[in-house]
Parts: structure tokens; sequence; C-alpha cells
């Protein structure tokens, strides 16, 4: 058998004839070699694990495979310290060392036992789903054993395990049965062994999917068939009101609609929401599909609860062939939803110019009006889409399409080439217009002011809306600054804007906009900026990574510096056995983007071995460390180094709490939380990262993945958890905002006894002495223990905004509200002021009064702090509310006024700060509204 001599000894536990043969000479008693550098050969395109503080690649020594652990830049001698403990302190417990290299340079190596069936995790995972595995340690419950048998389509495993007394319908925490399972994955033979052997066909899961349900989801027709003819019950309807029939609709799946309806699917059955297969068809676009539904549909223009026919959503998802369809099929043409929208008005408001001829050349109403009075037109203006308005002005004057009546019957559509135009051929751009002096002020004042109209025909006319003032702001940053929604949409849909133009402070309009807290706006410019799903595809070779400068690791892959197109971006790969989870992340990254989390820039080879994920570049900056993560750059502070970025508690928790809003919203938690994974630049200012292990939200989600010093007690102790679990994590990281310290630092207990306490409730990360009220105020509500009390990350971004607007005032606080820089403001402390503002003071912070730091000057007159604040981002038209009274005998006169600062200045008699306001473009008013 190849034992050995040493081998039949520890057979027989003689230790006697052990302690012989290892005095014997030339006995192997495999040491560590110190071996030269070019012995360890390392392959750096085979990673095979990741931490905090190296990367571990596959590589050779002495033609044995081995593990070869490098270090990350600056972390050396955390790995000379690993060497030394792991050879000072060998057990056979432990991985062996093989050897070590390099150890006083600068790239040391250490190489490791080489296993090659990976972690106790992936070989957990790999049970779970049913593969076979090299090596087998324990067997799991037969039950179970079933279920993933099923999903995994091994038919004789599933005979035997039956034969065995598994329990056919056995359900795990989601209400999954073993057919389920089957019929996900369209495992036909397995199901057939199952339905024999009594499998309910019609069981639901928690959400009421039944194995149909499955079936149809996955798109597996030859699954749906061996389901109907074993008696599957065709309009059983999930938690949602969806049937089986709703999903092929949604998914826009001919053939498994022509099964379904063939066994008596009802066409016209609705969800919960009161829509018909055919709004799901339409809305996705889906041409065949609707085209089959209608052949069999009486009902196509049935209004769901929001009052919306199969028309809106096809009208508003720019969808022309299924809009022809749905008219050729005599849909109505002006229905109107419950704001009184007709489809004309929805593809006007998104500026779908290509429908908006189609509908009118159909017959649609251009004069219709919504509970408003608004045209679709006039919805056009509202929402910056110029094109679409212009459109309609010129179908409105002259007959440049064929009409017809809304009584008319149905007649045939023809699509328009993908050469039509919005505009006729004789339409042209008129010449780029860079404006003086005088009509940039002009422009300024229309700006900050909302005068749409001025700023309107400017554009007509051919202004350039990349013009620029003297702090490099465009006229989108100004727009922003002023909070113009309208203006803002205007110069988005303007010819040749760039919106990624940086000022004097090297902010874009989108960071701008994040920077001030302008969340309407930041929606408004990303859903402009952001690429389609479809741009992010690249060709292998356009992501070249540079394997030899990690910048990061985490148990599923590593990321590393590379370019693409010639612009340096951060790539990510797949640890071996772990691409599965790179293309979920690439596939949550690219379907739910958001401005407050790393951007995707390209993506390659999802279906291959080795896909890639090339992001933003986080360059953060730390002077003395080269990474970009919160938890490294709070080291920095507490330990006094430089950092080329700055930013407050209150920044970063707004930044948080917004990505955590967008991916609630989208129904994704991130379930990963830490101060690591949010990322700082210098270009792209704050960031959320690490999406690999989010999943979409069930109510049944069970799964524990993060890191326990972040994680919410009812995750640590294996229960069910839902969005209340990422606040938990958002109230630690604000308790490290506070102390600076990593969570629970300061205590001298073990890992195990932390987590316990956690756990149970008795320990969470403790705040300073000295910690700001809000943040105080915010982690509490955060960390309760309860997740039912802690607040929705939509609460949270409603209570930071009070907080930016300087509003917050916690509960029995009777204080009016007046920060700091108000003070500062009111006193002219120029010096005290600016250091506010550096530190992070928001320059539009309101008393409860609403006054703003810049009324607070302008009332005293002092300019220099009004300059100040001006070029900090004030804005120079923030108004609020006077309320006052005049009483006599006869009567009392209550008056309430809009004020701006330029009022304040007046009032004080200060005329060179009313020449200073003017020249900021302060909007000069014959009379106030009293």
């Amino acid at each position: 058998n190849a034992d050995t001599l040493l081998h039949l000894a520890v057979r027989a536990q003689n230790d006697v004839t052990i302690d012989l043969l290892l005095c014997s000479d030339g006995i192997n008693t495999n040491a560590y070699n110190k071996a030269p550098d070019s012995d360890i050969v390392v392959d750096f395109k085979s990673s095979v694990g990741a931490g905090g503080f190296g990367c571990v690649y596959k590589g050779t020594y002495k033609n044995e495979e081995v593990a070869v652990k490098t270090a990350h830049k600056d972390c050396e001698n955390v790995l000379r310290k690993e060497i030394s403990t792991m050879t000072k302190y060998q057990s056979p417990y432990i991985v062996n060392v093989v050897a070590v290299s390099n150890q006083p340079s600068s790239s040391p190596k250490l190489a490791l036992q080489y296993m090659d069936c990976g972690d106790l995790r992936q070989y957990l995972n790999a049970k779970r789903d049913g593969y076979t595995t090299s090596i087998n340690v324990t067997p799991l419950e037969t039950d179970k054993q079933l279920l993933h048998a099923s999903k995994s389509s091994q038919v004789h495993e599933v005979k035997r395990l039956l034969q065995e007394g598994a329990n056919v319908n056995y359900y795990d925490n989601d209400g999954e049965t073993p057919l389920h399972a089957a019929a996900s994955k369209g495992r036909c033979a397995v199901a057939t062994i199952l339905l024999k052997a009594g499998a309910l066909i019609d069981a639901q899961t928690n959400t009421g999917a039944t194995p149909l349900h499955k079936a149809t989801y996955g798109g597996h027709d030859s699954m749906i068939e061996l389901l109907l003819q074993a008696g599957a019950s065709v309009d059983l309807k999930n938690i949602s009101g969806w049937t089986s029939l709703h999903l092929a609709a949604d998914k826009g799946r001919v053939s498994s609609l022509q099964l379904l309806m063939n066994a008596g699917a009802s066409v016209d059955t609705i969800t919960n929401t009161g829509s018909l297969p055919l709004h799901y068809a339409a809305e996705k676009g889906h041409h065949d599909a609707l085209n089959l539904l209608l052949k069999s549909s009486t009902s196509i223009d049935l209004e769901n609860e929001y009052s919306r026919t199969p028309l809106h959503y096809a009208a508003w998802g720019g969808h022309k062939q299924v809009v022809t369809l749905l008219v050729e099929a005599g849909a109505s043409i002006n229905p109107s939803d419950k704001d009184g929208w007709t489809p004309l008005h929805l593809a006007a408001s998104k500026g779908l110019d290509q429908v908006v001829k189609l509908l009118v050349a159909s017959g649609a109403s251009m004069n219709s009006k919504d509970k408003n009075g608004q045209t679709p037109k006039q919805i056009a203006l509202k929402y910056g889409k110029n094109s679409s308005a212009t459109l309609l002005n010129l179908l409105s004057n002259q007959d440049t399409l064929p009409r017809k009546s809304t009584n008319a019957p149905p007649r045939k559509v023809q699509p328009e080439s993908s050469k039509d135009k919005a505009f006729p051929d004789n339409f042209k751009q008129p010449p780029k217009h860079h404006p003086n002096q005088d009509e940039l002020a002009t422009v300024i004042k229309a700006i900050q002011s909302g005068n749409i109209a001025i700023i309107s025909d400017y554009i007509d006319r051919g202004l350039d809306p990349n013009t620029i003032n003297k702090d490099a702001d465009t006229l989108l940053h100004l727009a922003v600054r002023a909070q113009q929604n309208s203006i803002v949409d205007l110069l988005l849909r303007s010819h040749d804007i760039n919106a990624n133009a940086q000022n004097k402070n090297n902010e874009t309009p989108l960071i701008l906009a994040i920077k001030l807290g302008h969340r309407r706006l930041v929606s408004q410019i990303y859903a402009f900026t952001r690429q389609s799903i479809a741009a992010f595809d690249a060709h292998d070779s356009d992501i070249v990574v540079d394997f030899k400068s990690s910048v990061g690791a985490g148990g599923f892959g590593c990321v590393y510096k590379g370019t693409y197109k010639n612009e340096v971006v951060a790539v990510k790969t797949a640890h071996d056995g772990c691409e599965n989870v790179l293309r979920k992340e690439i596939s949550t990254m690219t379907k739910y983007q958001s401005p407050y989390i790393v951007n995707v820039v390209a993506v390659s080879n999802q279906t291959s071995s080795s896909p890639k994920l090339a992001l933003q570049y986080m360059d953060c900056g730390l002077q003395y460390m080269d990474c970009g993560d919160l938890r490294q750059y709070l080291n920095a502070k507490r330990n006094g180094y430089t950092t080329s970025i700055n930013v407050t508690p209150l920044e970063v928790a707004w930044v948080l709490a917004n990505a955590l809003a967008d991916l609630h919203h989208n129904s994704t938690l991130h379930r990963d939380l830490k101060s690591q994974n949010i990322l700082l630049s210098t270009k792209h200012y704050i960031k959320l990262g690490d999406l690999g292990i989010s999943r979409e939200f069930t109510h049944n989600t069970m799964t524990h993945t993060g890191t326990p010093f972040w994680e919410a007690p009812e995750v640590l102790r294996g229960e069910r958890y839902d969005y209340a679990a990422d606040i938990y994590s958002f109230g630690v990281i604000l308790t490290e905002l506070d102390t600076l310290q990593v969570p629970y630092s300061d205590l001298n207990l073990g890992l195990w006894n932390i987590t316990q306490q956690i756990r149970d409730g008795t320990l969470r990360p403790h705040l300073s002495s000295n910690c700001e009220p809000w943040l105080k105020d915010l982690a509490e509500k955060c960390l309760s223990f309860n997740p039912q009390q802690r607040l929705t990350a939509q609460n949270v971004v409603d209570f930071l905004r009070s907080v930016q607007s300087g509003s917050y005032k916690k509960n029995g606080d009777n204080s009016d509200g007046e920060g700091p820089l108000h003070a500062a403001a009111s006193k002219r402390r120029t010096t005290i002021a600016t250091l506010l503002i550096e530190a992070g003071a928001f320059v539009e912070a309101k008393t409860n009064t609403g006054v703003t730091p810049l009324h607070k000057a302008a009332y005293g007159g002092h300019n220099m702090m009004i300059e100040l604040l001006l070029k900090a981002g004030a804005h120079v038209e923030s108004k609020i509310i006077v309320i006052g009274n005049i009483a006599s005998i006869v009567f009392t006169l209550i008056w309430i006024v809009w004020t701006t600062a330029i009022f304040y200045a007046a009032w004080g008699g200060h005329k060179p700060t009313v020449q200073l306001l003017l020249n900021a473009g302060a909007f000069v008013r014959a009379k106030d509204k009293v």
C-alpha cells in the first residue's frame, strides 16, 4: 500500500518504534526549506484565496504544487510575522510550510501545502447543491440530500434516498420541496420519479410558488408539459396574484405561453395590482408574446389599480413595435391613468420621440390635459424633454404626419425605419454661441431664479451649455447649486452637453449634487450619464490586468489595478471555484446601478471560467497608505497622518444611507456592510462597494455571509433577517466614524466572547463621550436589538436630510437650530468660518426658522463672510419664511414673507452688501409678498 515503516508504526500506535524511526539517519521529517526566490514559481493568474493583508496563488516548488502567499503593498511585515509564527509553532492540524523566500526583502513569499479540495465553505456548498466531492467528511440528512439531489438531477441518488425512506414532500425554510427543486432546474427524469413517489404537484412555497411557477420562470417547456400532463393546476396564483401565465408573459416566453394556454390558462386573470399578462408583456416590450396573448384576450383596454392600460406601459417603455401592435389590435389611443396622463403624456415625459410620432400618427390627442391641466407638450417642457416638446409643437402647427380619427377602425401603422428622425430633415441645430459677460450674468440670474423660459430661449439660440464662470462651474453646476430641477433637465438634453465637466474643486455636477444632498438632482443627472447594461460588455483583451498590483481582496476574489481603454480601473477576478459569485455580483451591479455605489466600467468573459469586472478606480489616496477604504482612512486620521481627501461623518453617512436606500428599493440586501467596503476617492468621492454577496430579498433570508463585528444579532443567531440587518451594520459604521476605532477594539475579549454577547443582545459598539448628538441619536436608532425597532434606509435618509438642513432637533431639545457656522457668520468670524467649512460644515444649514449663514452675514453687512460663503456653495436665493402681525383695535393683519439674503441686507441698510449680492446673481423683485 506504499506505507513506509513510519506509516506502519503510526497505524500500530507503537510509540517506541516511532521514536526509533524518527532518530534514524535520513528520515524525512518534512522540514520547511529556505529557498532561493527563483525556486518558488508563482502563477499570478491563479488566485486561490485572499485576505486583508495578502493574496494566495497557485504555484510550484521543485515540481510540487504549492499555495504561495504574497503580501499587499505595505503589509510585508505582517507576512514576515506569519512566516515566523508558522515555522516556529508547527502543528499537524495547521497547513504546513513548504518553503519561504526573500524574508528580508520587499517581496517575501510563503509556500504552503496546496489544499486541492478548497475550503470547508465550498465543500458544504457542493454538498448542499448535490455535487460530487473528491473528499467526504460527514453525511448530510437524508431529506436534505433528496432536495439537493433533485436539484442536481442525480437520478440514482434520488431513487436510493426514496428507498431509504426520505420524505418526498420534505420542504426547506423557503417552503421548497424536491419537486420545486427539480422543476426550477428542468430535471424531468427526477420529477417523474418524485411524482410516482407521491410528490404534491401543487405544493406552494412560502411565496406561493408552485412547481409549475418554478418551471415557467426557468423557461423549462418540457417540465411545464410534464407537470400539466400530471394534473398541475394551471391558474394557481402566488402571493402576489401571479399565475404561471403572468410569469411567461413577463419573460416573453412564447412557447411556454402556448403550452399554458393550450392547457386552459386564462389570459384575462389579474394580479393583486389588477394587471393582466398583457400589461407585463407590453411593459417589457415582448412583441411576439403580446401578439399571442391578443389572439385570446378580450381585455385590451383593461386598467389596473393605477388606471393604466397595456398601451400606457408600452409607451412608457418606448417599445414602438408593441405600441404598433396594440394600435392595430384596436387599443384605445387616449386612455387616462389616475393622474390624467395618456400614453402620449408618458412618452413625452421621457423624451421618446419615435413613440410620440407613432401615437400622434395613430390619433393620439395633443390637447388632452392631465389633472393639473397640462398637455403632453407642457409635460415634455416640465421634464426638460425639449426635443419632444419641439416635435409636438411642429406636429400641431403643420401636417407633417398622417393623422386619423380616434373613432376610425384600426388600420396598420407601418413601423418606422432606423433612419427616421424626431425632427424634419431641414431642422438644424443653431450655431454654438459663447455668451459675453453681460449675457452670462443674465443666464446665471435666470438659473438662480428658476426662469426656465430665459434659459430655454438662450439654448434655442445656440448657447453653449458648457459655458463656465470664474470658478469653472458650468451652467449645470450652477443649476445644481440653485436646486433648479427643471433647468437641470433642460441643460442635460442640450446639444453637446458635457455632464462630466469638473469645476475648480474637481467636482462633476453629479458629485456636487451628492455633496449638497440634493437626492432628486442626483437621480436626474445619474439617469442621464449612466451606461446601459449592453454598453458594459467588453472584449477580454480590452481589460488589461496588472496582477502584481493588488489593491484589495475578499473571500471570493482579488482586485487588481488595471486599465480599460486608457482609463485606470479596478479589475475584480474570482478565486478558483468562485466564478459564479463574481457573475452574480456583475449581474447585481449592472442591474441595480446607483450613483452612491461604485460604478461598473466594463465586464468581460461572463460566461467563461475567468470573468472580469472592471470598476471605477477609487484612488482615495492616503498620503502614507496606498488604499481606498474607509477603515484605512479612519486609521490614518486616528494616527495623525495627512490624507488627500477629507470627509466628515455626515458626508459618509449620507452617501451610505442613500446607497442602502437604492439597494433596498430594488429588493436587494448588501449583507456585508463594513467600513472596508466603503471606498474613498479624490475623483469619485465616496462609494459603497463589494456587492459580491448581495442578494435579492426574500422573507426567508437565513444565509450567514458577512463579518461578525458588523453583523446584526439575528444574523449571528441564524434567524431569518431582512433589510434591518443592513441598518444594524450601518449603525456599527457610525460608531467607527465617531471613535475612529475598529468595533470592540477597546475590549479585552476574544472573538467568540464578543460574538456571543452580540448574539445575546448584551453588547454593541460604544460611542465616545463627545460624540455629535445627531450621530449618537441615529446610531442608537440603528443598533436596536429588536430589528423591528430599527429605522428603514429611507428613514435614515430623511433623518440625515434634517441634519444637513439644520432642522434636526432631538426630543427635548429646545435650541433654535443655530449651528457653529451661523454663529461665526453673524459675528464676522471669517477665519473660524473657513475652518468650519474645511471641516465639512454645511453652508446651507438652516435654523428652526430657516435662516442660513448667508442670511446672518447679510443682515450684519459682513461682506468678506458673504464672499466666503458664496464661494463655498451658498445659494444666493435661499429663502426663509418670516411671519409677523400688525395689531390694532379694529383688526390684526397677519403677514408672511418669503425672504432672501438681499432683503436682509436691504433691511440692515448695507448698500455695499446689496451690491455684492446683486453681482452674485440675487434676484430683485419689485415687491415682496406682504
